[in-house]
Protein backbone atom coordinates (compact mmCIF):
# COMPACT_ATOMS: atom_id res chain seq x y z
CA UNK A 1 0.00 0.00 0.00
CA UNK A 2 1.12 3.35 -0.83
CA UNK A 3 1.84 5.26 2.20
CA UNK A 4 0.64 9.14 1.83
CA UNK A 5 2.68 12.10 2.51
CA UNK A 6 1.04 14.16 5.67
CA UNK A 7 3.52 16.03 7.10
CA UNK A 8 1.81 19.37 5.77
CA UNK A 9 3.24 23.22 7.08
CA UNK A 10 0.17 25.18 7.67
CA UNK A 11 1.72 27.64 4.91
CA UNK A 12 1.70 25.04 2.20
CA UNK A 13 -2.01 23.64 3.84
CA UNK A 14 -3.15 27.29 3.51
CA UNK A 15 -1.46 27.17 -0.85
CA UNK A 16 -3.78 23.45 -1.24
CA UNK A 17 -7.28 24.22 0.53
CA UNK A 18 -7.13 28.16 -0.42
CA UNK A 19 -6.37 26.97 -4.21
CA UNK A 20 -8.45 24.30 -4.13
CA UNK A 21 -12.00 25.80 -3.32
CA UNK A 22 -11.07 28.81 -5.92
CA UNK A 23 -9.72 26.54 -8.81
CA UNK A 24 -10.65 22.97 -8.82
CA UNK A 25 -13.52 24.41 -11.28
CA UNK A 26 -10.12 25.67 -13.33
CA UNK A 27 -12.14 28.52 -13.91
CA UNK A 28 -11.37 31.92 -12.88
CA UNK A 29 -14.36 33.92 -13.18
CA UNK A 30 -17.51 32.26 -11.52
CA UNK A 31 -15.66 32.25 -8.26
CA UNK A 32 -19.35 31.70 -5.98
CA UNK A 33 -18.41 28.50 -7.13
CA UNK A 34 -16.28 26.71 -4.54
CA UNK A 35 -15.90 23.46 -3.19
CA UNK A 36 -14.06 21.70 0.19
CA UNK A 37 -11.41 19.24 -0.14
CA UNK A 38 -13.37 15.47 -0.47
CA UNK A 39 -13.00 12.93 2.27
CA UNK A 40 -16.40 11.77 1.85
CA UNK A 41 -17.83 9.32 -0.54
CA UNK A 42 -19.90 11.36 -2.36
CA UNK A 43 -16.90 13.73 -3.55
CA UNK A 44 -15.70 10.48 -4.99
CA UNK A 45 -14.73 9.25 -7.98
CA UNK A 46 -15.16 12.27 -10.25
CA UNK A 47 -13.09 13.67 -13.14
CA UNK A 48 -12.17 17.37 -13.43
CA UNK A 49 -11.38 19.47 -16.37
CA UNK A 50 -7.72 20.32 -16.69
CA UNK A 51 -7.57 23.86 -17.85
CA UNK A 52 -7.29 27.81 -16.47
CA UNK A 53 -9.12 30.51 -17.89
CA UNK A 54 -7.90 34.17 -17.64
CA UNK A 55 -10.74 36.51 -18.65
CA UNK A 56 -9.91 39.23 -20.95
CA UNK A 57 -11.53 42.71 -20.21
CA UNK A 58 -15.54 43.15 -20.96
CA UNK A 59 -14.38 45.95 -23.70
CA UNK A 60 -12.17 42.88 -25.62
CA UNK A 61 -13.85 43.72 -28.80
CA UNK A 62 -13.72 41.57 -32.08
CA UNK A 63 -14.80 44.39 -34.35
CA UNK A 64 -11.88 46.69 -33.64
CA UNK A 65 -8.04 46.68 -34.82
CA UNK A 66 -6.10 43.80 -33.79
CA UNK A 67 -3.36 43.24 -31.89
CA UNK A 68 -2.40 40.08 -31.72
CA UNK A 69 -0.10 38.31 -29.52
CA UNK A 70 -0.91 41.20 -27.05
CA UNK A 71 -4.03 40.88 -25.27
CA UNK A 72 -5.73 43.57 -22.34
CA UNK A 73 -6.36 41.82 -19.37
CA UNK A 74 -7.40 44.31 -16.60
CA UNK A 75 -5.39 42.25 -13.54
CA UNK A 76 -2.38 41.15 -15.61
CA UNK A 77 -2.18 44.70 -17.67
CA UNK A 78 -1.11 42.47 -20.99
CA UNK A 79 -1.56 38.89 -21.46
CA UNK A 80 0.32 37.07 -24.33
CA UNK A 81 -2.22 35.74 -26.22
CA UNK A 82 -1.64 33.39 -29.54
CA UNK A 83 -4.77 32.73 -32.15
CA UNK A 84 -4.21 29.50 -34.35
CA UNK A 85 -1.88 30.66 -36.97
CA UNK A 86 0.88 31.68 -34.16
CA UNK A 87 0.79 28.01 -33.26
CA UNK A 88 0.89 26.62 -36.58
CA UNK A 89 4.12 28.72 -37.34
CA UNK A 90 5.85 27.86 -34.03
CA UNK A 91 5.04 24.34 -34.45
CA UNK A 92 5.86 23.85 -38.16
CA UNK A 93 2.20 22.92 -39.10
CA UNK A 94 3.00 21.87 -43.14
CA UNK A 95 3.16 24.89 -45.16
CA UNK A 96 1.96 27.45 -41.98
CA UNK A 97 2.73 30.58 -43.94
CA UNK A 98 5.06 33.96 -43.10
CA UNK A 99 3.68 36.68 -44.74
CA UNK A 100 5.55 39.52 -43.87
CA UNK A 101 3.84 42.51 -44.43
CA UNK A 102 0.07 41.76 -43.98
CA UNK A 103 -0.87 38.91 -41.53
CA UNK A 104 -4.93 39.39 -42.60
CA UNK A 105 -4.16 37.47 -45.63
CA UNK A 106 -3.09 34.18 -43.56
CA UNK A 107 -5.85 34.60 -41.43
CA UNK A 108 -8.37 35.24 -45.08
CA UNK A 109 -6.81 31.54 -45.81
CA UNK A 110 -7.65 29.67 -42.80
CA UNK A 111 -4.89 30.97 -40.84
CA UNK A 112 -2.12 29.53 -43.16
CA UNK A 113 -4.05 26.70 -44.58
CA UNK A 114 -2.53 23.25 -44.08
CA UNK A 115 -1.73 23.02 -48.35
CA UNK A 116 -4.04 20.01 -48.24
CA UNK A 117 -3.57 18.73 -45.19
CA UNK A 118 -6.04 20.03 -42.71
CA UNK A 119 -7.31 17.03 -41.37
CA UNK A 120 -9.57 16.26 -44.11
CA UNK A 121 -11.49 12.88 -43.87
CA UNK A 122 -10.68 12.72 -39.69
CA UNK A 123 -13.05 12.81 -37.14
CA UNK A 124 -12.12 14.46 -33.65
CA UNK A 125 -14.09 12.96 -31.06
CA UNK A 126 -14.13 15.83 -27.97
CA UNK A 127 -15.33 14.15 -24.34
CA UNK A 128 -16.61 16.63 -21.87
CA UNK A 129 -19.28 16.50 -19.10
CA UNK A 130 -21.99 18.51 -19.41
CA UNK A 131 -21.14 20.57 -22.67
CA UNK A 132 -21.48 24.08 -23.15
CA UNK A 133 -25.11 25.58 -24.31
CA UNK A 134 -22.96 27.91 -26.75
CA UNK A 135 -20.77 25.89 -28.31
CA UNK A 136 -21.80 26.31 -31.69
CA UNK A 137 -21.69 29.87 -31.96
CA UNK A 138 -18.48 29.74 -29.82
CA UNK A 139 -16.81 28.28 -32.20
CA UNK A 140 -18.80 30.54 -35.18
CA UNK A 141 -17.15 33.59 -33.73
CA UNK A 142 -13.74 32.03 -33.04
CA UNK A 143 -13.74 31.06 -36.70
CA UNK A 144 -15.27 34.66 -37.83
CA UNK A 145 -12.42 36.14 -35.56
CA UNK A 146 -9.19 34.23 -37.09
CA UNK A 147 -10.51 33.54 -40.66
CA UNK A 148 -11.02 30.05 -40.37
CA UNK A 149 -13.47 28.28 -42.63
CA UNK A 150 -16.68 27.47 -40.23
CA UNK A 151 -17.73 23.77 -39.34
CA UNK A 152 -20.57 22.11 -37.53
CA UNK A 153 -20.40 20.79 -34.12
CA UNK A 154 -22.21 16.80 -34.03
CA UNK A 155 -22.88 16.98 -30.58
CA UNK A 156 -24.13 13.43 -29.04
CA UNK A 157 -25.87 13.16 -25.66
CA UNK A 158 -27.02 10.56 -23.17
CA UNK A 159 -28.59 7.96 -22.92
CA UNK A 160 -27.73 6.54 -26.24
CA UNK A 161 -25.43 9.35 -27.44
CA UNK A 162 -26.70 8.15 -31.46
CA UNK A 163 -28.41 11.32 -32.37
CA UNK A 164 -31.94 9.57 -30.97
CA UNK A 165 -34.51 12.15 -30.74
CA UNK A 166 -34.65 10.59 -26.99
CA UNK A 167 -31.76 11.71 -26.60
CA UNK A 168 -31.23 14.44 -23.56
CA UNK A 169 -28.54 16.69 -23.18
CA UNK A 170 -27.97 17.73 -19.62
CA UNK A 171 -26.99 21.95 -20.23
CA UNK A 172 -29.29 23.38 -23.22
CA UNK A 173 -29.72 26.93 -21.52
CA UNK A 174 -27.04 28.93 -19.62
CA UNK A 175 -29.21 28.24 -16.42
CA UNK A 176 -28.93 24.86 -16.59
CA UNK A 177 -25.28 25.41 -15.86
CA UNK A 178 -26.17 25.94 -12.30
CA UNK A 179 -29.74 23.74 -12.00
CA UNK A 180 -28.37 20.20 -14.05
CA UNK A 181 -27.83 17.32 -11.61
CA UNK A 182 -24.65 17.47 -10.36
CA UNK A 183 -24.09 20.97 -11.81
CA UNK A 184 -22.53 22.35 -9.06
CA UNK A 185 -20.68 20.09 -7.50
CA UNK A 186 -18.94 18.94 -10.24
CA UNK A 187 -18.57 22.77 -11.82
CA UNK A 188 -20.56 22.40 -15.06
CA UNK A 189 -19.30 26.49 -15.77
CA UNK A 190 -15.59 25.37 -15.73
CA UNK A 191 -16.99 22.12 -17.80
CA UNK A 192 -18.60 24.46 -20.14
CA UNK A 193 -15.30 26.39 -20.40
CA UNK A 194 -13.37 22.89 -21.17
CA UNK A 195 -15.93 22.60 -24.06
CA UNK A 196 -15.20 25.56 -25.85
CA UNK A 197 -11.43 24.71 -25.32
CA UNK A 198 -11.42 21.91 -26.62
CA UNK A 199 -13.47 22.52 -29.65
CA UNK A 200 -11.66 25.46 -30.86
CA UNK A 201 -8.18 24.30 -30.45
CA UNK A 202 -8.91 20.99 -31.72
CA UNK A 203 -10.71 22.87 -35.05
CA UNK A 204 -8.13 25.87 -35.42
CA UNK A 205 -5.72 23.76 -35.75
CA UNK A 206 -7.37 20.91 -37.74
CA UNK A 207 -10.14 22.97 -40.22
CA UNK A 208 -10.98 19.93 -42.02
CA UNK A 209 -11.56 17.49 -39.20
CA UNK A 210 -15.18 16.79 -38.34
CA UNK A 211 -16.09 17.62 -34.71
CA UNK A 212 -17.99 15.20 -32.68
CA UNK A 213 -18.61 16.71 -29.00
CA UNK A 214 -19.59 13.86 -26.59
CA UNK A 215 -21.43 14.83 -23.89
CA UNK A 216 -21.34 13.03 -20.09
CA UNK A 217 -24.29 13.43 -18.33
CA UNK A 218 -22.02 14.52 -15.34
CA UNK A 219 -18.59 14.46 -14.05
CA UNK A 220 -19.07 11.26 -12.48
CA UNK A 221 -16.64 8.43 -13.67
CA UNK A 222 -19.37 5.82 -14.53
CA UNK A 223 -20.74 8.84 -16.92
CA UNK A 224 -17.60 9.42 -18.28
CA UNK A 225 -16.92 5.82 -18.61
CA UNK A 226 -20.98 5.29 -20.63
CA UNK A 227 -20.48 7.91 -23.24
CA UNK A 228 -16.97 6.66 -24.07
CA UNK A 229 -18.69 3.03 -24.47
CA UNK A 230 -21.28 4.32 -26.63
CA UNK A 231 -18.93 6.34 -29.11
CA UNK A 232 -16.70 3.52 -29.58
CA UNK A 233 -18.80 0.73 -30.11
CA UNK A 234 -20.45 2.72 -32.81
CA UNK A 235 -19.19 1.22 -36.45
CA UNK A 236 -19.55 4.59 -37.82
CA UNK A 237 -16.83 6.49 -35.49
CA UNK A 238 -14.29 3.94 -36.39
CA UNK A 239 -11.08 4.88 -37.22
CA UNK A 240 -11.66 8.70 -34.68
CA UNK A 241 -9.36 10.71 -32.39
CA UNK A 242 -10.47 10.91 -29.16
CA UNK A 243 -9.31 14.19 -27.01
CA UNK A 244 -9.81 13.72 -22.90
CA UNK A 245 -8.73 16.87 -21.29
CA UNK A 246 -9.63 15.37 -17.95
CA UNK A 247 -8.32 13.93 -14.90
CA UNK A 248 -7.74 12.56 -11.50
CA UNK A 249 -5.04 10.51 -9.08
CA UNK A 250 -3.64 7.93 -10.17
CA UNK A 251 -4.19 6.14 -7.51
CA UNK A 252 -7.46 7.40 -6.69
CA UNK A 253 -9.13 5.60 -9.53
CA UNK A 254 -12.30 4.24 -8.34
CA UNK A 255 -12.06 5.30 -4.52
CA UNK A 256 -15.58 5.58 -3.23
CA UNK A 257 -14.27 6.62 0.49
CA UNK A 258 -11.10 8.05 2.11
CA UNK A 259 -9.69 7.34 5.59
CA UNK A 260 -10.17 11.44 7.42
CA UNK A 261 -6.98 10.29 9.00
CA UNK A 262 -4.74 8.01 6.95
CA UNK A 263 -6.03 9.75 3.41
CA UNK A 264 -6.21 6.13 2.64
CA UNK A 265 -8.58 4.55 0.19
CA UNK A 266 -10.88 2.44 2.10
CA UNK A 267 -13.29 1.49 -0.28
CA UNK A 268 -12.85 1.04 -4.19
CA UNK A 269 -15.66 -0.04 -7.00
CA UNK A 270 -12.57 -1.89 -9.32
CA UNK A 271 -15.69 -1.49 -12.33
CA UNK A 272 -14.41 2.66 -13.14
CA UNK A 273 -10.90 0.95 -13.95
CA UNK A 274 -11.83 -2.37 -15.66
CA UNK A 275 -14.67 -0.53 -17.52
CA UNK A 276 -12.55 2.20 -18.66
CA UNK A 277 -9.68 -0.26 -19.64
CA UNK A 278 -12.07 -2.60 -21.87
CA UNK A 279 -13.56 0.66 -23.55
CA UNK A 280 -9.73 1.74 -24.49
CA UNK A 281 -9.30 -2.27 -25.54
CA UNK A 282 -11.69 -1.73 -27.55
CA UNK A 283 -10.91 1.81 -29.16
CA UNK A 284 -7.87 0.30 -30.25
CA UNK A 285 -8.78 -2.86 -31.71
CA UNK A 286 -11.29 -0.28 -33.72
CA UNK A 287 -8.17 1.90 -34.98
CA UNK A 288 -8.79 4.78 -32.69
CA UNK A 289 -5.70 6.84 -31.30
CA UNK A 290 -7.18 7.66 -28.00
CA UNK A 291 -5.67 11.27 -26.05
CA UNK A 292 -5.31 12.49 -22.61
CA UNK A 293 -4.13 15.68 -20.86
CA UNK A 294 -1.38 14.56 -18.16
CA UNK A 295 -2.28 16.86 -15.90
CA UNK A 296 -2.28 20.54 -14.24
CA UNK A 297 -0.98 19.63 -10.63
CA UNK A 298 2.78 18.70 -11.55
CA UNK A 299 3.93 15.36 -10.34
CA UNK A 300 1.44 15.27 -7.38
CA UNK A 301 -1.81 15.10 -8.23
CA UNK A 302 -3.01 14.05 -5.03
CA UNK A 303 -1.80 17.42 -3.61
CA UNK A 304 -5.17 19.44 -4.38
CA UNK A 305 -7.81 16.25 -3.81
CA UNK A 306 -6.31 15.19 -0.38
CA UNK A 307 -3.21 17.89 0.46
CA UNK A 308 -0.71 15.43 0.24
CA UNK A 309 2.64 15.46 -1.55
CA UNK A 310 3.87 11.87 -2.56
CA UNK A 311 4.63 11.49 -6.45
CA UNK A 312 1.47 10.97 -8.19
CA UNK A 313 0.33 11.13 -12.09
CA UNK A 314 -2.90 11.65 -13.39
CA UNK A 315 -5.66 9.06 -14.78
CA UNK A 316 -6.77 8.51 -16.83
CA UNK A 317 -3.17 9.60 -19.03
CA UNK A 318 -1.44 6.64 -17.42
CA UNK A 319 -3.72 3.93 -19.05
CA UNK A 320 -1.16 2.46 -21.37
CA UNK A 321 -3.72 2.59 -24.59
CA UNK A 322 -3.76 6.77 -24.42
CA UNK A 323 -1.25 9.25 -25.48
CA UNK A 324 -0.28 11.11 -22.44
CA UNK A 325 0.09 14.70 -23.30
CA UNK A 326 2.08 17.00 -21.11
CA UNK A 327 2.45 20.80 -21.29
CA UNK A 328 5.38 23.38 -22.17
CA UNK A 329 5.50 27.34 -21.74
CA UNK A 330 7.66 30.21 -23.29
CA UNK A 331 11.70 30.05 -22.94
CA UNK A 332 12.44 32.47 -21.32
CA UNK A 333 9.00 33.00 -19.87
CA UNK A 334 7.29 35.33 -22.08
CA UNK A 335 10.23 35.96 -24.08
CA UNK A 336 11.67 39.18 -23.99
CA UNK A 337 8.72 40.68 -22.13
CA UNK A 338 9.11 38.09 -19.30
CA UNK A 339 5.98 38.21 -16.87
CA UNK A 340 2.94 39.96 -17.26
CA UNK A 341 3.16 43.48 -17.02
CA UNK A 342 0.28 44.43 -14.44
CA UNK A 343 -2.76 46.33 -14.35
CA UNK A 344 -2.57 49.12 -16.96
CA UNK A 345 1.03 48.33 -19.03
CA UNK A 346 1.06 47.88 -22.24
CA UNK A 347 3.28 45.54 -24.58
CA UNK A 348 4.86 46.71 -27.69
CA UNK A 349 6.76 44.80 -31.03
CA UNK A 350 8.37 47.77 -32.70
CA UNK A 351 7.37 47.96 -37.04
CA UNK A 352 9.58 45.81 -38.94
CA UNK A 353 11.13 44.79 -35.58
CA UNK A 354 11.61 40.53 -34.50
CA UNK A 355 10.17 40.25 -31.11
CA UNK A 356 10.41 37.29 -28.76
CA UNK A 357 7.16 36.45 -26.91
CA UNK A 358 8.81 32.82 -26.04
CA UNK A 359 7.43 30.22 -27.87
CA UNK A 360 6.85 32.19 -30.84
CA UNK A 361 8.82 34.69 -32.30
CA UNK A 362 7.51 37.26 -34.39
CA UNK A 363 7.71 40.33 -36.66
CA UNK A 364 5.84 43.71 -35.89
CA UNK A 365 5.28 44.35 -39.32
CA UNK A 366 4.36 47.55 -41.44
CA UNK A 367 3.55 49.55 -38.49
CA UNK A 368 4.41 47.42 -35.29
CA UNK A 369 1.68 46.50 -32.83
CA UNK A 370 0.59 47.04 -28.89
CA UNK A 371 -1.88 45.93 -26.41
CA UNK A 372 -5.42 45.28 -27.89
CA UNK A 373 -8.97 45.23 -27.12
CA UNK A 374 -9.24 42.95 -29.82
CA UNK A 375 -8.14 39.06 -30.01
CA UNK A 376 -7.76 38.37 -33.74
CA UNK A 377 -6.13 39.38 -37.46
CA UNK A 378 -5.44 41.59 -39.33
CA UNK A 379 -2.50 42.51 -36.93
CA UNK A 380 0.81 44.26 -38.00
CA UNK A 381 2.66 41.97 -36.10
CA UNK A 382 2.73 38.29 -37.54
CA UNK A 383 4.65 34.94 -36.40
CA UNK A 384 7.83 33.98 -37.49
CA UNK A 385 9.24 31.22 -36.34
CA UNK A 386 9.77 28.73 -33.15
CA UNK A 387 11.13 30.45 -30.09
CA UNK A 388 12.21 27.99 -27.07
CA UNK A 389 10.27 25.98 -24.50
CA UNK A 390 10.49 24.81 -20.86
CA UNK A 391 8.30 22.38 -18.69
CA UNK A 392 5.01 23.83 -18.00
CA UNK A 393 5.13 25.85 -14.10
CA UNK A 394 3.45 28.49 -13.39
CA UNK A 395 3.75 28.40 -9.94
CA UNK A 396 5.22 31.48 -9.28
CA UNK A 397 4.15 33.47 -12.23
CA UNK A 398 0.97 33.95 -10.37
CA UNK A 399 2.13 34.47 -7.44
CA UNK A 400 1.89 30.66 -5.60
CA UNK A 401 -1.13 29.11 -7.27
CA UNK A 402 -0.73 25.46 -7.36
CA UNK A 403 -2.72 23.38 -10.43
CA UNK A 404 -0.66 25.30 -13.61
CA UNK A 405 2.14 22.81 -13.67
CA UNK A 406 2.74 19.89 -16.16
CA UNK A 407 1.62 16.16 -15.26
CA UNK A 408 3.48 13.58 -14.82
CA UNK A 409 5.30 10.78 -13.07
CA UNK A 410 4.73 6.80 -12.46
CA UNK A 411 1.92 4.91 -12.38
CA UNK A 412 0.63 2.69 -9.64
CA UNK A 413 -1.90 1.58 -11.40
CA UNK A 414 -0.32 0.27 -14.63
CA UNK A 415 2.67 -1.74 -15.43
CA UNK A 416 5.18 -0.17 -17.42
CA UNK A 417 4.62 -1.55 -21.35
CA UNK A 418 6.77 -2.91 -23.38
CA UNK A 419 7.12 0.49 -25.86
CA UNK A 420 8.59 1.99 -22.59
CA UNK A 421 11.28 -0.77 -21.38
CA UNK A 422 14.32 0.99 -23.28
CA UNK A 423 13.74 3.50 -20.77
CA UNK A 424 15.65 4.18 -17.15
CA UNK A 425 15.15 2.14 -14.90
CA UNK A 426 14.49 4.72 -12.19
CA UNK A 427 14.44 9.03 -12.34
CA UNK A 428 16.17 11.42 -9.69
CA UNK A 429 13.80 14.36 -8.32
CA UNK A 430 14.04 17.52 -7.59
CA UNK A 431 14.86 17.21 -4.20
CA UNK A 432 17.49 14.54 -4.37
CA UNK A 433 15.22 11.36 -4.44
CA UNK A 434 15.50 8.15 -7.04
CA UNK A 435 12.18 6.60 -7.79
CA UNK A 436 11.61 3.14 -9.34
CA UNK A 437 10.36 3.56 -12.96
CA UNK A 438 8.09 0.26 -12.51
CA UNK A 439 4.87 1.46 -14.12
CA UNK A 440 3.71 3.91 -16.73
CA UNK A 441 5.27 6.42 -17.40
CA UNK A 442 3.76 9.87 -18.60
CA UNK A 443 3.66 12.01 -20.11
CA UNK A 444 4.69 10.75 -24.08
CA UNK A 445 4.23 14.46 -25.77
CA UNK A 446 3.82 17.89 -24.74
CA UNK A 447 2.53 20.87 -26.24
CA UNK A 448 2.05 24.63 -25.21
CA UNK A 449 0.01 25.25 -21.99
CA UNK A 450 1.27 27.97 -20.74
CA UNK A 451 -1.25 31.55 -19.78
CA UNK A 452 1.62 33.77 -21.00
CA UNK A 453 0.93 32.70 -24.59
CA UNK A 454 -2.39 30.89 -24.05
CA UNK A 455 -4.97 30.01 -26.48
CA UNK A 456 -7.37 32.56 -27.27
CA UNK A 457 -11.65 31.39 -27.29
CA UNK A 458 -14.92 33.36 -26.88
CA UNK A 459 -17.15 31.69 -24.40
CA UNK A 460 -20.88 32.80 -25.06
CA UNK A 461 -22.70 31.87 -21.94
CA UNK A 462 -20.07 34.50 -20.05
CA UNK A 463 -20.36 37.10 -23.20
CA UNK A 464 -16.83 37.48 -23.05
CA UNK A 465 -13.37 36.54 -24.61
CA UNK A 466 -10.32 34.47 -22.65
CA UNK A 467 -7.21 32.87 -22.94
CA UNK A 468 -6.75 29.44 -21.98
CA UNK A 469 -3.79 27.66 -20.43
CA UNK A 470 -3.34 24.34 -19.05
CA UNK A 471 -2.82 20.98 -20.77
CA UNK A 472 -6.77 20.75 -21.68
CA UNK A 473 -5.11 22.94 -24.35
CA UNK A 474 -2.49 19.96 -25.27
CA UNK A 475 -4.90 17.30 -25.52
CA UNK A 476 -6.77 18.72 -28.52
CA UNK A 477 -3.80 19.84 -29.97
CA UNK A 478 -2.44 16.73 -30.52
CA UNK A 479 -5.71 15.29 -32.07
CA UNK A 480 -5.15 18.04 -34.61
CA UNK A 481 -2.03 16.61 -35.28
CA UNK A 482 -2.93 13.39 -35.68
CA UNK A 483 -5.85 14.59 -37.79
CA UNK A 484 -3.14 15.65 -39.87
CA UNK A 485 -1.80 12.87 -39.72
CA UNK A 486 -4.59 10.42 -40.84
CA UNK A 487 -5.08 12.65 -43.68
CA UNK A 488 -1.56 12.25 -44.72
CA UNK A 489 -1.87 8.08 -44.35
CA UNK A 490 -4.42 7.77 -45.86
CA UNK A 491 -6.58 6.39 -42.98
CA UNK A 492 -6.63 6.20 -39.19
CA UNK A 493 -2.99 5.35 -37.47
CA UNK A 494 -4.91 4.34 -35.02
CA UNK A 495 -2.50 2.92 -31.44
CA UNK A 496 0.28 5.27 -31.86
CA UNK A 497 2.25 5.01 -28.74
CA UNK A 498 4.77 2.03 -29.88
CA UNK A 499 5.34 4.32 -33.04
CA UNK A 500 6.25 7.57 -31.06
CA UNK A 501 8.33 6.02 -28.97
CA UNK A 502 10.46 4.02 -31.48
CA UNK A 503 10.32 7.79 -33.55
CA UNK A 504 11.72 9.05 -29.89
CA UNK A 505 14.46 6.46 -29.97
CA UNK A 506 15.41 7.46 -33.27
CA UNK A 507 17.98 9.61 -35.10
CA UNK A 508 14.65 11.40 -36.57
CA UNK A 509 13.47 12.51 -33.00
CA UNK A 510 15.73 15.99 -33.44
CA UNK A 511 13.85 17.05 -36.48
CA UNK A 512 10.55 15.37 -35.36
CA UNK A 513 10.57 16.90 -31.61
CA UNK A 514 11.60 19.81 -30.11
CA UNK A 515 13.38 18.09 -26.87
CA UNK A 516 12.66 20.27 -23.80
CA UNK A 517 15.65 20.45 -21.42
CA UNK A 518 14.80 23.07 -18.64
CA UNK A 519 12.25 23.09 -16.02
CA UNK A 520 10.34 20.56 -13.26
CA UNK A 521 7.08 19.85 -12.59
CA UNK A 522 7.10 19.81 -8.69
CA UNK A 523 3.13 21.76 -8.21
CA UNK A 524 5.22 24.51 -5.83
CA UNK A 525 8.44 24.91 -7.98
CA UNK A 526 10.05 22.61 -5.44
CA UNK A 527 9.21 25.28 -2.48
CA UNK A 528 7.74 23.51 0.98
CA UNK A 529 9.35 20.13 0.12
CA UNK A 530 7.10 19.44 -2.90
CA UNK A 531 8.78 17.02 -5.45
CA UNK A 532 8.47 16.86 -9.04
CA UNK A 533 11.28 15.95 -11.70
CA UNK A 534 13.29 18.07 -13.86
CA UNK A 535 13.02 18.00 -17.89
CA UNK A 536 16.39 16.52 -19.40
CA UNK A 537 18.31 15.54 -22.07
CA UNK A 538 15.67 12.36 -24.26
CA UNK A 539 12.67 11.47 -22.18
CA UNK A 540 11.88 13.09 -19.27
CA UNK A 541 8.86 12.75 -16.78
CA UNK A 542 7.76 16.37 -17.31
CA UNK A 543 7.13 16.64 -20.91
CA UNK A 544 8.31 13.12 -22.60
CA UNK A 545 9.84 13.36 -25.65
CA UNK A 546 9.05 16.91 -26.17
CA UNK A 547 6.69 19.25 -28.62
CA UNK A 548 6.60 18.85 -32.16
CA UNK A 549 7.67 19.80 -35.26
CA UNK A 550 4.53 19.11 -37.16
CA UNK A 551 5.79 18.38 -40.73
CA UNK A 552 8.77 16.73 -39.65
CA UNK A 553 6.78 14.19 -37.10
CA UNK A 554 4.04 13.78 -39.73
CA UNK A 555 6.34 12.53 -42.09
CA UNK A 556 9.14 10.93 -40.09
CA UNK A 557 6.53 8.66 -38.17
CA UNK A 558 5.82 6.96 -41.13
CA UNK A 559 8.60 4.09 -40.92
CA UNK A 560 7.65 3.61 -37.59
CA UNK A 561 3.92 3.39 -38.24
CA UNK A 562 4.91 0.74 -40.93
CA UNK A 563 7.40 -0.94 -38.59
CA UNK A 564 5.22 -1.79 -35.83
CA UNK A 565 2.43 -4.42 -35.87
CA UNK A 566 0.39 -2.12 -33.11
CA UNK A 567 0.36 -5.22 -30.09
CA UNK A 568 2.15 -3.52 -27.62
CA UNK A 569 -0.52 -2.58 -25.36
CA UNK A 570 1.54 -2.50 -21.96
CA UNK A 571 0.10 -3.94 -19.14
CA UNK A 572 -1.66 -3.27 -15.57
Amino acid sequence: MRTRSLALSDKLKKIFFTTFTISLLAFSGISRITFAAPTTSSRLPTVQPLHRLTLLDPSFDSQTVGGVPFCSSGPLGTIICYPPNFLKTAYDFPAAKVNEEDNSKDAEEGNGDNSGLPGSGSTIVIVDAFGSPTIQSDLDKFDTAFGIPQAQVTVLCPPTWTGSSTDNCPVKTVADLSTAPNAVLCGAFGWAAETTLDVTMSHGLAPGAKIVLVVSADCQDTSINSAEAAVVSQDKYRGSIMSQSFGEPDDLVGCTAVDPVTLQCTATDPTIKATADTIYELAKERQWTVIASSGDDGANTDARFLGTTELTPSWPSTNPLNLAVGGTQGQPYGGQFGLFPGPGKTLTCAAHKQCNTGLVVINGGASGCATATRPGVPSSCFPVRYGAEAAWNEFAAFGGSVGRVTGGGVSSLYERPSYQEHLPDSFSTILGSSVEAEGRLTPDVSFNAAAQGGVLAFLGFLGRWGVFSGTSASSPAWAAIIAILDQKNGGPVGFINPAIYSLGASEKSKHAFHDITKGENSDTAGQLGVDGFAASKGYDLTTGWGTPDVAHFIQDIGKFLQDDDGDDDGGD
